[in-house]
């Protein structure tokens, strides 16, 4: 028995008809129960708070330490100005992303999520870092 990919994270509680090849039990029924759990992450910080800062700066690493090797296959954010890095290529156990923010960025608050999202084999997952921050004015 194999779970899909998009199985959904929680207790899991079903039922297996087994078909044998026995006359008197041509079938048998099986209760199953397992708890399906995700990724084993831990990024850090949880929280990432900036600035003021200018525009062109590096925002500082965030960091991902997974119990099992996973690949870093996107990222994204709602908040313009914020980019990353490409990640090294590959699965591992830990990554480190730079975020920084780009030469024209707009000044003013920025508030918003990143997303990051990690495969391992065919399981993909999304992690969420909350931003709080200000793009200061160019001189």
């Amino acid at each position: 028995m194999t779970l899909s990919p998009d199985a959904p994270i929680g207790k899991l509680r079903s039922k297996l008809t087994i078909l044998t090849n026995i006359e008197r039990i041509p079938k048998h029924l099986v209760r199953v129960k397992a708890d399906v759990v995700g990724l084993e992450c831990t990024v850090t910080p949880r929280l990432l708070v900036f600035g003021p800062d200018l525009p062109g700066v590096e925002l500082g690493p965030v960091s991902l330490e997974c119990s099992e090797p996973v690949e870093v296959v996107q990222f994204d954010t709602e908040i313009p100005g914020i980019t990353c890095d490409p990640p090294l290529s590959g699965a591992r156990t830990s990554h480190v992303l730079t975020l920084r923010l780009a030469a024209d960025a707009a000044p003013g608050d920025k508030v918003g999520t990143l997303h990051i999202v990690l495969r391992q084999g065919e399981y993909s997952e999304t992690h969420e870092l909350r931003v709080f921050g200000t793009v200061a004015q160019n001189p």
